[in-house]
């Protein structure tokens, strides 16, 4: 092999390839520059210059031909030793890293290339090669300028753990945030529960002030007029009076029964047993307990829901919504009016329930206000039937505990239209 330091030979083409000449006014057969003096310019600036350079034989397995002194401080290395080394004892990445980083190079158009060079003291360093193909006297050598850009790359990995840190707890904050926000909105739900069962509270004992007490005074006046002159009463007043008790003892109960419900459901401590039940039965079981009120005012009741109709429901629910809802349609029919029942298919998950009446209908003020347990609208009967106002509310809050909805459609002194939605059941009548 040729001496490697006998730098003569590849000279003038190394000239002629780096275009050095002409950047340094060197003209070839100048007058001024001949052959050594150019020669010894190229050497000089080669040799001299800050930059580590190196001129690889990239045919035979990478040999360094030359090398300049920046090059021989870097590595470590006397002339004689770097220049009759191959490069691949230098770059420590394995081939398939090389070919690896050169497609990053093209992929993103850079003209370098990031490696790791091995000093001769085993330290590693991150360099940044920048290499050009030349042909110097039919040989292709790599022309390749090197910079040790290691405290680059260990600023820019702090930065990218610094930037990855940053995210790292921006993602924490932003799960604390979402944590406190959920726990900020269970907050105002809990404090919307309190509002309401507060608020539920002063209703419930205003209630029981008010409503509660008007009847029990006036129970216990009629008993203590019957007592005090039963003896001189006829057998058809007495009648009369133990009449009046048990209508008010009645609709005393059913108030302190739609009361107690109401405020069970209020406190989460309604239970419910959801299970099928044909809707028809229920309906007939509900119509034997009315008879006798439809009967007394002359009342016609049409059935017109079909015995194969099947709903899931809590049954206690479902008899009471249908119950309050047939009784108030009784209790505001005129005598010799007409209450309809119908069911039919709302949607593939719902039926639709009608309980419509011709009686005296719902006036526009109220109609705001009908399932508002805060104004109660509590009318008398067309017989001076007596009401409770809690009936509606707690016929609302069972229709959509079942799944439901509730609403209805009246006009003043004609009709009175009351709808609600329950679930179908499952059961397919043969």
């Amino acid at each position: 092999m040729e001496n490697t330091n006998n730098f003569d030979d590849v000279e003038k083409s190394f000239i002629d390839q780096l275009g050095l000449d002409n950047y340094f006014g060197i003209e070839k057969n100048s007058s001024q520059i001949e052959g050594n003096e150019s020669h010894f310019l190229l050497k000089e600036l080669f040799d001299q210059h800050s930059a580590v350079m190196l001129l690889i034989d990239s045919i035979n397995d990478g040999r360094i031909l030359y090398s300049n002194k920046a090059a021989e401080e870097f590595y470590g290395y006397k002339s004689e030793v770097l220049n009759n080394m191959k490069i691949m004892e230098i770059n420590v990445l394995s081939p398939d890293e090389i070919k690896e980083e050169m497609e990053h190079a093209k992929q993103y158009e850079r003209n370098y290339f990031h490696f790791v060079h091995k000093l001769s003291n085993g330290d590693l360093r991150n360099v940044e090669v920048y290499s050009s193909p030349i042909k110097i006297k039919d040989k292709q050598l790599l022309f390749s300028i090197i910079h040790d850009i290691t405290d680059r790359k260990i600023a820019e990995n702090s930065l990218k753990k610094a930037n990855a840190d940053l995210i790292n707890s921006n993602n924490i904050i932003s799960q604390q945030l979402v944590k406190l926000n959920s726990l900020y909105n269970r907050l105002q739900e809990s404090e919307s529960i309190l509002v309401k069962l507060n608020s539920s509270k002063d209703i419930f004992f205003s209630i029981i002030a008010h409503d509660l007490k008007s009847p029990v005074s006036g129970f216990l006046d009629t008993l203590k007029m019957l007592s005090a002159n039963f003896s001189q009463m006829t057998i058809g007043t007495i009648k009369e009076y133990t009449t009046a008790l048990y209508e008010s003892a009645e609709n005393l109960y059913n108030f302190l029964e739609n009361l107690l419900n109401w405020s069970r459901i209020q406190r989460g401590n309604f239970r419910f047993y959801y299970n099928d039940y044909n809707l028809n039965e229920i309906v007939s079981e509900i119509l034997k307990l009315v008879e006798r009120n439809a009967i007394l005012k002359n009342i016609k009741i049409e059935n017109n829901i079909s015995k194969d109709i099947f709903v899931y429901s809590d049954e206690n629910m479902l008899t009471s919504i249908l119950t309050n809802l047939i009784f108030n349609a009784i209790k505001y029919t005129y005598n010799g009016g007409f209450v309809k029942l119908e069911c039919k298919d709302y949607n593939t998950r719902l039926y639709l329930i009608t309980i419509e009446d011709n009686g005296v209908g719902i006036d526009d003020y109220l109609k705001d206000d009908i399932f508002k347990i805060d104004k109660r609208a509590i009318r008398p009967g067309t017989n001076s039937e007596l009401g409770t106002g809690l009936g509606l509310i707690l016929t609302k809050d069972f229709v959509e505990k079942c799944g439901g909805d509730i609403w209805f459609e009246s006009k003043p002194g004609e009709y009175t239209k009351f709808h609600f939605t329950i679930m179908k059941s499952n059961i397919i009548n043969e």
